[in-house]
């Protein structure tokens, strides 16, 4: 298990970038229309720290928080071209 942990934890900086080489030419960007949507949603720093246990997270705001937990994961994989 340790080893798996291990192997996840290289896969993305500490900003949250994945750092497979070439990995981010296939990937479409965020549209203004997407980034729109996050704005409604009520979610606060206090819910993301009480989900994690902790005060530290890589992002300073709810917004990119979100977007990096779900909108990102689901961007990165769904848009990715073969």
């Amino acid at each position: 298990m340790t080893d798996l942990v291990s192997l996840l934890g290289t896969l993305v900086d500490n900003k949250g970038k994945i750092k497979i080489d070439g990995i981010d030419a296939l990937v479409a960007p965020v549209t203004e229309e997407e980034k729109a949507l996050f704005p409604g949603i009520a979610f606060t720093m206090g819910d993301i720290y009480e989900s994690i246990g902790a005060k530290s997270t890589i992002y300073d705001n709810s917004e990119q928080i979100l977007m990096a937990r779900y909108a990102a994961y689901f961007l990165y994989w769904a848009s990715v071209k073969n």
